[in-house]
């Protein structure tokens, strides 16, 4: 018979390891992680709903916001634009949405796509993949927002951080994430490749950005 002392004790990390996928799971079946919100701006009043069921309609609306925006940049990086691949991301069983329409027109305005994953060192983190505003609506602290309420909602789900990924050239972006009022600054993660590959460092366009929740 092996003993529990001839096994030895769990490791820090497997402690960690185990922790953290109970934390996913848990924060995978929550339904409810934010009222619906709302913001008056200029005149113009917003909706933020958070979901993880879209419409395929909606899918298609929220689709085709992130094309707009980010078509030309992805063309431009070394990933290059694969529509499939990244219909598939938006369609995965884990992806969640805050969602942000106009009142009184129902038109779309921006979007948070997010997931709750473990990264490197396991952590659970809510990984922003897309933070989009449409252009008429640009200006209006929508994007601020949507990520106040991201905060909120990884706090709830008891999440480690924040994290994102941008492409270096995006400098209005790194902008926003790097020059935060109200919330503190976004820095370079340090489990970013453009940081661990000291051999070729400037082979990758883009950067892993994270914010601990406090």
């Amino acid at each position: 018979m092996v003993t529990s002392k001839a096994k030895g004790k769990p490791s820090a990390s497997a402690i960690k390891r185990l922790l953290t996928s109970k934390k996913l799971t848990t924060a995978n079946q929550l339904n409810s992680l934010l009222e619906d919100q709302k913001l008056e701006v200029e005149g113009h009043q917003y909706t933020l709903r958070c979901t993880r069921d879209l419409a395929p309609t909606t899918l298609d609306r929220v689709f085709d916001l992130f094309k707009e925006n980010m078509r030309e940049m992805y063309e431009r990086s070394k990933w290059g634009y694969n529509e499939t691949k990244l219909k598939n991301e938006y369609r995965d069983k884990d992806s969640r949405f805050l969602i942000v329409t106009e009142d009184g027109n129902d038109n779309l305005c921006g979007f948070c796509h997010f997931q709750f994953v473990e990264e490197d060192e396991h952590r659970a983190v809510a990984y922003c993949l897309d933070i989009q505003i449409s252009k008429s609506s640009q200006g209006r602290g929508l994007g601020r927002w949507i990520l106040e309420k991201l905060f909120e909602i990884g706090k709830k789900a008891e999440m480690e951080a924040v994290m994102l990924t941008c492409f270096k050239f995006n400098e209005p972006a790194l902008r926003f994430y790097r020059d935060r009022q109200g919330l503190s600054r976004f820095e370079t993660d340090e489990n970013c490749p453009s940081v661990c590959d000291s051999s070729a460092p400037l082979s990758y366009d883009y950067v892993i950005l994270s914010k601990k929740i406090q």
